[in-house]
């Protein structure tokens, strides 16, 4: 949780955010700097504003797709993360993959995800990933955990 104090001058005046530790009093140079803002004839009021923004996530790793000659990275593959349970519920995102055929998610929620190459229809991938706050997990497709070998949500 974030606090910030909004200090505003006069009824339509000068409005400036400063940042103020959680649960403690705004401090006495924010109060002096914010009285200098006032003009004689206007109010000084504040008002405190919480925000509540969990750290984030990322998601990265690289896609390769081949049998018979080997694998190859698959350039511009499109991959989503679907949220499915707690604070992920119903979140998607989506990215593709670079013309070395990696990719990154980032600025995840932290949460529960299926990582996807598909949203509707028969995928190639379907396996579930845990995004940690502030962390970065690595997770490679290929061949070895696509959902001929691997389905970590299957349909019935």
């Amino acid at each position: 949780m974030m606090t910030f104090t909004i200090i505003t001058v006069g009824f339509v005046g000068l409005a400036t955010l400063f940042p103020v530790a959680s649960g403690s009093l705004m401090s006495s140079t924010y109060q002096s700097h914010a009285a200098s803002l006032a003009e004689p004839d206007r109010e000084l009021v504040s008002t405190q504003l919480l925000i509540n923004k969990s750290p984030a996530g990322s998601l990265s790793g690289s896609v390769r797709w081949g049998r018979s000659k080997g694998e190859k990275p698959m350039a511009r593959q499109q991959l989503f993360l679907k949220g499915f349970e707690g604070s992920s519920l119903g979140q998607i995102y989506e990215v593709h993959t670079d013309s070395a055929g990696h990719y990154r998610f980032i600025g995840i929620t932290p949460g529960t995800y299926a990582l996807t190459n598909r949203i509707d229809g028969p995928p190639i991938w379907r396996l579930k990933v845990v995004v940690e706050a502030e962390k970065v997990k690595e997770m490679n497709l290929s061949p070895q955990n696509s959902v001929n070998a691997r389905d970590d949500y299957p349909r019935a």
